[in-house]
């Protein structure tokens, strides 16, 4: 339990690192996030279409921060790997 609380809130933290970037240093960046269920944080909803506070926060903030976001379903247990591998 612990293990997913620190996973949590490690991504959140890197999630509202990007969000709060200065704009012109992110200009035209590409943002990968990944959607995994953690209501009502970050989830995928009936539709299949990510939702949540966190997507919220991100479709509110990535046209003033000229951010290109890529969002994708993820699995937990698959993060470890994937910033040293660079795959989506």
């Amino acid at each position: 339990m612990k293990k997913d609380r620190h996973l949590a809130i490690f991504c959140l933290v890197i999630f509202l690192a990007f969000l709060f970037w200065s704009g012109e240093a992110a200009a035209g960046r590409i943002v990968r996030v990944g959607v995994y269920q953690n209501e009502p944080k970050i989830f995928i909803d009936e539709d299949g279409r990510p939702a949540g506070l966190f997507i919220e926060l991100l479709e509110k903030n990535r046209h003033r921060r000229r951010l290109d976001a890529r969002i994708r379903p993820l699995r937990v247990g698959g993060l470890p790997g994937r910033p040293r591998s660079g795959r989506d």
